[in-house]
């Protein structure tokens, strides 16, 4: 029911983007067992997702300030001709299908421009403890022109 939920969410935030004109959903999911990383070029290629904006995922645990979390980074690359928007959404669930923890972020105001690249960062601050219970995973990603907004 949870992931039900979550798919919702993450369908309901693409609207906009949808009803604004013409754009990209895409989707991946898998299984996932999250480690430790340092540095995000030690880390494994979790996702690859994009038409025009290329994005490279990597889910991984980091210590940020102290605290341990899931980092969701992605780096964005804008391959096409026209200036591009998008939104990234991605959600970590347990064994049982229950959602643990989502992250997000998107580029609706600064466009990114032909052959530019971008890197995001977004962290899922969620209990310790429930880090390890992370089984899978969910990232959608949207990409749209900017002369849609």
């Amino acid at each position: 029911m949870t992931k039900f939920f979550v798919t919702c969410w993450i369908c309901i935030a693409g609207i906009a983007i949808l009803s604004a004109g013409s754009a990209l959903a895409d989707t991946k999911s898998g299984a996932i067992t999250l480690k430790s990383y340092d540095s995000p070029d030690d880390t494994p290629v979790t996702a690859q997702l994009g038409d025009k904006l290329k994005v490279t995922c990597k889910f991984f645990i980091q210590n940020f300030f102290g605290t341990k979390v899931i980092a969701a980074q992605a780096w964005v690359e804008n391959t096409g001709q026209d200036p591009m928007m998008f939104s990234y959404n991605v959600a970590f669930f347990d064994a049982d299908h229950n959602l643990i923890g989502t992250a997000g972020q998107s580029n609706f105001r600064a466009a990114i421009k032909p052959g530019e690249k971008s890197q995001m960062g977004p962290i899922v601050f969620i209990p310790p403890e429930l880090i390890s219970k992370v089984t899978s995973y969910q990232v959608t990603w949207y990409e749209t022109t900017a002369d849609h907004f």
